[in-house]
């Protein structure tokens, strides 16, 4: 019997990062899951934005379709596309399971309300959206929304949760939430036949790296930490003055007070800004840094983690990382609290010593992760929802 699994969210442009960046390695490992069919909706691609025609291209064994968003320009910066939901409605005979990936989104929300009207089997992915911090901020319209998503999460057929504090955050908003934790996993390079979906880096191509630097690599956000590093850089570099920050990433409101900070600072000349980086620029920036640091207020997974572990490159974590825990069992670096202090200590600490004193400890973190593994996790549970049994 083949299950045929259907994927859908906002966008698979890596300047988002989170599922954007995880859903074509998930996507490509399940396709090689005997009997499954997999197939992924989303809104424009790298070139168009939303902005182009719907068209359907075949991604490593994936069927891709990226649907055309409306012409008015706020519609589109907000990824409706009426034409997906459309879609997810007129061909639901096609799908035996649609997984959502993102709650606050048009698209996913109206998928997962399409299902739910179809009385056909969905399953929700949150991305670390109800952490408390996360919830706090952006648009008032979070706490009326969450009347619907509440009833939506009740209904899913279960909600994948990369981390068990992820799960806990689910219950904490519906109770009734069937929550099941699947980790993601690393990819050490994208197998041939993949479609990119990145934006030009070529600024990042360029970017020549210093000998010696701690590296953050991700979206230049707030919630990051960024303005923690930043200070706990500047007492570190005192003591190291061949020591260089390299922040590698989309820029998303923090990269100007980041500048004038480092200005203020007296350190501009050792911190760096390489904007997005992708394949081999970043498999070189994550290979060649000294540690990567990500000291984050929240994050509910944290694949960059485990592309360091994977390159031999120790990390440094805030317990606002959901695999701070690993990360200290494994031996592959530190783990920090959430002030300048505990941040520059814990970096400290790993430059006091030889980078592959952490090999085995890294080899021992990535090994522990697979998309293969979450394949498996996930089929093994969509199997379950078309066969009638519990997931």
């Amino acid at each position: 019997m083949t299950v045929r699994i259907l994927h859908v969210l906002a966008s698979l442009q890596h300047r988002f990062g989170g599922p954007s960046v995880s859903m074509l390695p998930l996507a490509r490992a399940l396709a090689r899951q005997p009997g499954f069919e997999v197939s992924v909706f989303t809104v424009g691609d790298a070139e168009t934005d939303g902005s182009g025609p719907t068209h359907m291209v075949e991604e490593a064994g994936v069927r891709v379709t990226y649907f055309r968003a409306p012409a008015l320009a706020p519609l589109r910066r907000r990824l409706v596309a009426p034409e997906l939901t459309a879609a997810v409605w007129r061909r639901r005979d096609e799908f035996d399971v649609v997984h959502s990936h993102g709650i606050f989104t048009f698209v996913t929300a109206t998928s997962d309300a399409a299902r739910l009207v179809l009385e056909r089997p969905y399953v929700m992915r949150p991305c670390g959206v109800f952490a408390p911090w996360c919830l706090a901020q952006g648009s008032s319209l979070k706490r009326p929304f969450l009347l619907i998503v509440r009833r939506l999460l009740r209904s899913a057929a279960f909600v994948h949760c990369t981390s068990e504090a992820e799960a806990e955050d689910v219950r904490r908003i519906q109770p009734r939430a069937r929550t099941r934790v699947i980790p993601l996993g690393v990819e050490a390079e994208e197998p041939s036949g993949a479609r990119s979906n990145h934006v030009d880096d070529a600024p990042a191509r360029r970017f020549e790296p210093p000998r010696l630097y701690v590296l953050f690599l991700g979206r230049l956000h707030r919630k990051k930490g960024l303005d923690l590093l930043l200070s706990a850089f500047a007492e570190l570099v005192r003591d190291r003055p061949g020591l260089q920050l390299v922040l590698a990433g989309p820029d998303e409101g923090m990269q100007q007070p980041l500048v004038e900070a480092a200005r203020r600072f007296g350190i501009a000349d050792a911190v760096h800004f390489t904007g997005l980086v992708t394949g081999e620029t970043k498999g070189r920036l994550l290979a060649g840094a000294r540690c990567l640091a990500l000291p984050s207020f929240d994050e509910n997974f944290g694949v960059v983690v485990l592309e360091a572990a994977a390159a031999g490159t120790p990390v440094v974590v805030s317990r606002g990382v959901a695999l701070h825990s690993e990360v200290e069992a494994a031996g592959a670096g530190a783990v920090a609290g959430l002030d300048t202090r505990s941040v520059a200590a814990r970096i400290g600490e790993v430059l006091a010593v030889p980078r592959e004193a952490y090999a085995a400890g890294c080899a021992r973190l990535a090994s522990r992760f697979s998309w293969e593994r979450a394949a498996g996790e996930l089929a093994a549970a969509y199997r379950g929802l078309v066969g009638g049994g519990a997931p």
